[in-house]
């Protein structure tokens, strides 16, 4: 029997019963390693989606990038950072720390998106973003 099951995360061949499993509980076919990564990750569900549906589609994401004393939910190093907002009603502090981020990222030249995590919810919104997420990480490759 043909296994065609990998591990989207590291491209381990997985048994019918992970896979199954790993479906089931995590929505992405994930080995037993990186089930026990994601069960430690602090990303938020919005972001965990958004990070595998940019790997399914070839971009090379990292979800929770550590970079100095900055957090990012994901990143394509060196090229994008993308935020979650799960602040629906974002405080004046919250506002401002999200623009100071945004202007750090434009004095690094790194381009900074934030998403709301409504609009990762919608199924809708959720293609559009990634289509157009796919778009600019595909140019930004191209541009080095």
């Amino acid at each position: 029997m043909n296994n065609s099951h990998l591990c989207l995360e590291c491209g381990a061949s997985l048994s019918e019963g992970v896979y199954t499993y790993s479906i089931d509980t995590y929505n992405f076919p994930l080995c037993q390693n990186h089930q026990r990564w994601l069960d430690t990750t602090l990303a938020t569900e919005e972001a965990i989606k958004l990070y595998f549906a940019l790997k399914l589609n070839n971009i090379p994401a990292l979800l929770d990038y550590v970079e100095g004393q900055r957090k990012v939910d994901i990143a394509i190093p060196g090229k994008l950072f993308i935020h979650i907002d799960t602040q629906s009603d974002a405080s004046n502090e919250q506002a401002l720390t999200e623009l100071l981020r945004n202007f750090y990222s434009l004095k690094d030249g790194i381009p900074s998106v934030t998403i709301p995590a409504e609009l990762v919810q919608s199924h809708y919104e959720f293609n559009l973003i990634l289509d157009r997420l796919v778009e600019v990480c595909t140019d930004l490759k191209k541009t080095g």
